[in-house]
């Protein structure tokens, strides 16, 4: 589910997600099985959740370009550029 606002780059890949208002995937990111709140941003080549539990990234966060956050993760702080997060 997609709400308003949000930008998908080309080249990225959003499935079986709930990207809430404002909020950006930056291309060649992959978001799946998970729930963005309000205003994330996932940088360039990220990749948000997998194909087990659901993760959840927290209102306002960054993930940085090529980071990491792995399925079932809760994230409250933003990701650094590379960082992986569990």
């Amino acid at each position: 589910m997609l709400s308003a606002g949000v930008v998908v780059e080309e080249g990225a890949t959003v499935k079986d997600a709930v990207l809430m208002d404002g909020v950006v995937v930056k291309a060649g990111a992959v978001v799946k099985r998970c729930i963005l709140a309000e205003n994330v941003v996932v940088g360039a080549g990220a990749k948000v959740g997998g194909d087990g539990p659901i993760a959840h990234v927290g209102t306002g966060l960054t993930i940085g370009a090529g980071a990491t956050v792995k399925e079932g993760a809760k994230v409250f702080d933003s990701v650094k550029e590379g960082e992986e997060v569990c």
